[in-house]
């Protein structure tokens, strides 16, 4: 199985100075070179794309961990595989006749080479692949803990920021209404003052039943409010 620690040409347990050492090395080797031809140097040019892919997720901590084990599930399924394959071939299947049965053929052919496997290897085998499920198992379930948690956290992360933002809209709202509520008292305490205005308003007063009521709810509510404060 080609992997990218042998594309880059490190052991599996490689450090990170390792990989770098190694990543360098290799850029230098397939870099462009006038004196290739554009075939060779298109063909260098592709290989220096995938060792830049290798060279990423080996340099990041989450994207190698996750590389490292799709490929030990790939390794424990190969070795399943193979378990099944020998259990096969252990079995007796008979020939079955083909339409143009030719015996000196069968004696021209050269026995193929079976790789049988012992009762004791069987076993070690399956033991192996279990071994290696069993690992690959619990670095999953890890893998997901670790995922729930940083969505947890993201999530109440994103409920505080959102209740932080309704807060502050509160207040503001809250801030405006108050503003507002002392220009129109102003603007009323100014124009009150005025004679002509304040001719004009009392008739309005005096004339309109729902304007009165309006004004006289909101006298009795500023005087609830000052009384407060008083």
């Amino acid at each position: 199985m080609v992997t990218i620690y042998k594309l880059l040409e490190v052991r599996e347990d490689a450090s990170k100075e390792e990989i770098e050492k190694s990543y360098q090395k290799l850029i230098l080797e397939y870099q462009i070179n006038p004196s290739l031809t554009e075939e060779e140097n298109h063909e260098n040019e592709m290989i220096l794309s995938k060792l830049k892919m290798a060279y990423e997720i080996l340099m990041n901590d989450q994207k190698r961990k996750k590389y490292d084990n799709d490929l030990a599930k790939k390794r424990a399924e190969k070795l399943i595989e193979n378990v099944v394959v020998g259990l096969k071939e252990d079995r007796h299947i008979p020939i079955q006749e083909e339409d143009n049965f030719n015996e000196q053929d069968m004696i021209n052919k050269e026995p193929k080479e079976e790789a049988i496997l012992t009762e004791k290897e069987k076993i070690e085998t399956r033991k192996a692949a279990q071994r290696e499920f069993n690992q690959n198992l619990k670095k999953a379930i890890q893998i997901e803990e670790e995922y729930n948690q940083a969505y947890n956290k993201a999530y109440n992360d994103y409920l505080k920021k959102i209740s932080r933002s309704q807060g502050a809209s509160i207040l503001g709202i809250i801030k405006n209404t108050i503003i507002t509520l002392l220009v129109i008292i102003i603007v009323c305490f100014i124009a009150w003052n005025i004679p002509p205005i304040k001719n004009i308003l009392s008739n309005i007063y005096e004339d309109n039943f729902i304007i009165k009521s309006l004004v006289d709810i909101f006298i009795m509510l500023l005087k609830s409010i000052t009384s407060i404060f008083k």
